[in-house]
């Protein structure tokens, strides 16, 4: 055999999740949309149905609506917060803000938080 030399690349895959919200970090470039308000210094990412505890991160960041998706870009690190769950530091990037979903026989569904 040969010499042959592999080239190999790294994927720099971040992945956050905050009881029904994961965040996934993405190479794209910021998406053009509809860029949520802060509220009190915060941005709401989730806000749940039944207690109105809420997912959110510094003002610092955008919140954008794209397409049918939400997105995140944060210019730093931030903390995303919830009321019941321990709060987590994000790194700066890009991010894809995702609902979690259960599934069941009877439907596909968004996970109460």
């Amino acid at each position: 055999m040969g010499d042959k030399t592999q080239e190999k690349r790294s994927i720099d895959m971040r992945i956050y999740r905050q009881g029904d919200v994961l965040l996934v970090r993405t190479e794209d470039s910021r998406p053009e949309g509809s860029i949520r308000k802060p509220i009190n210094g915060r941005v709401i990412l989730v806000e749940g149905e039944a207690t109105g505890h809420h997912h959110s991160v510094s003002a610092v960041c955008d919140v954008i609506d794209a397409d049918g998706r939400m997105w995140m870009v944060a210019p730093k690190n931030v903390e995303l917060t919830h009321q019941e769950h321990g709060t987590i530091e994000i790194e700066e990037g890009t991010y894809w803000v995702v609902r979690q979903r259960v599934y069941s026989p009877e439907s596909i569904r968004t996970v109460l938080d």
